[in-house]
């Protein structure tokens, strides 16, 4: 049982719980997990469609050690990156980098989780990795394996359509009501298409 509870904010698609001091993404119509949601660290979870104002906000209600931070705006200031940076105090107080988050007109319209985790121990001890953080083989039958990525890591998926190039594919598709759009990005050398972030259909 959790030690407290609170739902604090909710939307068309989802609703932001307190749950033991830590931001969670719940289903708009029952207390489960939301197949929106990213962890980028166990008390922080971040899910797209919500203003960037409203996170600030829950952000300061929690316990998250996490904030974010190094603000870029696009030249019609309609698109802004920032990172998603949390605060480690063990066993020296450093801040790590753990995504990247851009945002349209004000709305969370992207999500990049940092490769670098994979390889920061400390970090895998004490947080779930980001569902970002993961890869398919450059196999003859790659896009059914991409459709079976998305479907494992978003369940109710609806795949609507998909482009491809030699180095890079898109999925489109609708889950919980949102569009959304997976992208990967083919890495040669290393014979694999690694996930890049996801977005709003716009």
């Amino acid at each position: 049982m959790a030690k407290n509870f609170k739902i604090l904010r909710e939307n068309e698609y989802c609703r932001i719980a307190l749950i033991n001091d830590g931001i969670h993404v719940l289903k708009k119509d029952s207390d489960e997990v939301s197949s929106l949601s990213v962890a980028f660290d166990d008390k922080l979870h971040i899910a797209l469609g919500w203003d960037l104002q409203t996170y600030r906000e829950v952000l300061c209600m929690s316990r998250a050690p996490v904030f974010f931070g190094n603000r870029r705006e696009s030249k019609d200031k309609q698109k802004s990156n920032f990172k998603i940076v949390r605060i480690s105090a063990w066993p020296s107080a450093r801040f790590i980098d753990v995504g990247f988050m851009q945002c349209t007109n004000g709305i969370i319209s992207g999500l990049v989780a940092d490769e670098d985790l994979l390889e920061d121990q400390q970090y895998l001890k004490c947080c779930k990795l980001p569902s970002l953080l993961t890869s398919i083989p450059d196999t003859g039958n790659v896009l059914e394996t991409a459709f079976r990525k998305v479907q494992e890591m978003f369940p109710g998926a609806e795949i609507r359509s998909h482009t491809q190039t030699e180095y890079t594919m898109e999925i489109f598709f609708t889950v919980e009501r949102m569009p959304v759009k997976l992208g990967f990005t083919r890495f040669e050398e290393q014979q694999k298409y690694v996930i890049s972030g996801f977005q709003l259909d716009n």
